[in-house]
């Protein structure tokens, strides 16, 4: 006759492991040599996979090959190192993330360790969120470069234009000089000829007076040819 207790048939000392079983990418299924090429071979052994920046929605799945313990309900809790700070107590076995940046990510999920004297299953998956194309270094150098041309275009026109100011100043005032100047002749002139005008007035004015008076001889004022 035999006999067993109720709490042996549950207790496996077979060694087992965690492992993804499955991804969805915004609610797409993945699977290996897929149009999507991101899964080169099965989930299960693949380490890390690279998404571009739309494949930003995720939905992993992970399983246990143990199946004698998956008949107990086991807590599991999961991290996405570089977005969740803390871990992140669950119960079933998927996860989701929507809105991932661009970025390097690590998923780890962990049994909750409930048994000191035993260590908990692990798991990990690198994810590589590409950047888009205009976000890319060579497309900020790009940016750096237009935006400077545009700066220096912005400042080689002001300095045209202030230096286009300035001669039209220089000219104005050049040209506001020369008048002054000719004023100034125009006004020497007309100072000599008010000099010379007034004593040849009074002598034409008394000429004639006396011409209209007769008081000059004929020979004093006309000239014989």
């Amino acid at each position: 006759m035999t006999s067993f207790f109720e709490q042996e048939l549950f207790t496996s000392q077979k060694e087992y492991n965690l492992y993804f079983s499955g991804i969805l990418i915004n609610n797409e299924p993945v699977t290996p040599l897929d149009n999507s090429k991101i899964l080169s071979e099965s989930l299960p052994f693949t380490t890390s996979i690279k998404l571009k920046h739309r494949h930003n929605n995720l939905s992993i799945s992970f399983s246990s090959n143990s199946y004698v313990k998956t008949l107990t309900r086991k807590l599991y809790e999961y991290k996405l190192e570089g977005f969740d700070e803390k871990w992140i107590p669950g119960t079933t076995n998927q996860l989701f993330y929507t809105n991932l940046n661009p970025g390097k990510y690590l998923l780890k999920v962990r049994e909750k360790q409930s048994d000191p004297t035993t260590i908990p299953k692990s798991i990990e998956l690198a994810i590589t969120i590409q950047s888009s194309l205009y976000a890319t270094p060579l497309f900020y150098f790009l940016y750096i470069l237009i935006i400077s041309g545009i700066v220096y275009s912005i400042f080689r026109f002001k300095q045209s234009k202030l230096l286009l100011k300035t001669s039209l100043t220089l000219e104005r005032k050049e040209k506001e000089q020369i008048e002054a100047l000719n004023q100034n002749k125009l006004q020497f002139f007309a100072n000599i000829s008010h000099e010379f005008r007034t004593p040849l007035t009074l002598i034409i004015t008394q000429i004639e007076i006396l011409l209209k008076n007769n008081s000059l001889p004929p020979r004093e004022y006309t000239i014989n040819y």
